[in-house]
């Protein structure tokens, strides 16, 4: 699968499907990806489509003919599922200051921190 990740965007090249749209969980197989909604985005990992969401301002769309594309310029929260190239990766809670979120096993957990904040491209806490 191929993911871009530059300005807060995701993008992956979409299949094109005939028929109902998958869900999160649903088999599926190569690069495909499909917006859900306009703020939930489906990606194919491990032959199983994973939800991930959408809360920047341009949310999921398509571009470029078949890209799907998830604006995630706004911050996840604990819970959140994140794909596995996100894996051990980390940003600062939407939800908490207080909190660096860190991709664990498909899903982001929280972690206590003092003040989260980004800084030349690594998530960091005021000590």
């Amino acid at each position: 699968m191929k993911v871009i990740h530059a300005l807060g965007l995701m993008a992956v090249v979409s299949g094109c499907g005939g028929g109902l749209l998958p869900r999160a969980g649903d088999g599926c197989s190569g690069n495909v990806g499909y917006c859900e909604s306009s703020s939930v985005a489906l990606f194919c990992e491990s032959a199983r489509y994973v939800s991930i969401q959408c809360r920047g301002g341009s949310g999921c769309g398509v571009s470029g003919g078949n890209a799907v594309t998830c604006d995630n310029t706004e911050r996840a929260r604990a819970g959140d599922a994140c794909l596995q190239s996100m894996e051990g990766t980390g940003q600062c809670s939407a939800a908490d200051a207080n909190e660096r979120l860190k991709c664990v096993n498909g899903v982001f957990q929280a972690e206590p921190c003092s003040g989260c904040f980004e800084q030349g491209g690594r998530i960091k806490c005021t000590q």
